[in-house]
């Protein structure tokens, strides 16, 4: 790419230095023309350039949330898929008909059981707490914690949770280090904010 720019800079300088004489240019005021009109090509080039490179990061990023976003929606699909073969092995002889609004497996009711985060308002710490008990509440494995907490976070919170590996070992502690530790928990503010 360098050897094509340099072809096109030198085929500017050589159409400069014709339009230049014929504008009855000479000496410095051609060289001055000349010089004016290859540097007003470099700019046009290097702004061409970075609005490809900006395009390309962009088109990067929007592949990437929408990976992450399959991959959140999957999650989703498979919880409710697990949820519903629990739901169903839990039925009883007297043909229960809990709805899915009543199912504590349900996306709905967690939803309505358990308040986002709001990174406004909410104090990280506050909320993993709250957000512990609930899930400890419904009896939902710790396994799970870690994948059903995307759903109940925004922002920065939710970048760290889809960059999260949700397979590891411990992995809603570990997570819940890492959502802490961005937010600035650690034993320094710990101290001032309780000491």
């Amino acid at each position: 790419m360098a050897t094509s720019s340099y072809v096109d800079l030198k085929e500017v300088k050589e159409a400069a230095m014709w339009d230049g004489k014929a504008m009855e240019l000479k000496g410095k005021d051609l060289a001055a023309y000349v010089q004016q009109v290859v540097r007003e090509e470099m700019e046009r080039q290097d702004k061409i350039r970075i609005r490809k490179e900006e395009y390309e990061k962009q088109k990067e990023d929007r592949e990437h949330e929408a990976k992450m976003e399959k991959m959140r929606l999957d999650a989703a699909q498979a919880r409710a898929q697990t949820a519903q073969t629990t739901q169903g092995n839990n039925t009883n002889n007297s043909n229960n008909t809990t709805t899915q609004r009543d199912n504590p497996n349900s996306q709905t009711w967690l939803k309505r059981k358990i308040q986002s985060f709001d990174e406004q308002k909410d104090d990280i710490g506050d909320f993993l707490k709250r957000y512990e008990a609930k899930m400890s509440t419904f009896n939902m494995p710790e396994e799970e914690w870690s994948e059903i907490l995307i759903d109940f976070v925004h922002g920065q919170a939710l970048t760290i949770c889809q960059n999260h590996d949700h397979h590891i070992d411990d992995s809603y502690q570990v997570l819940k280090r890492e959502l802490l530790n961005a937010y600035g928990h650690n034993a320094t503010t710990f101290r001032k904010k309780y000491f």
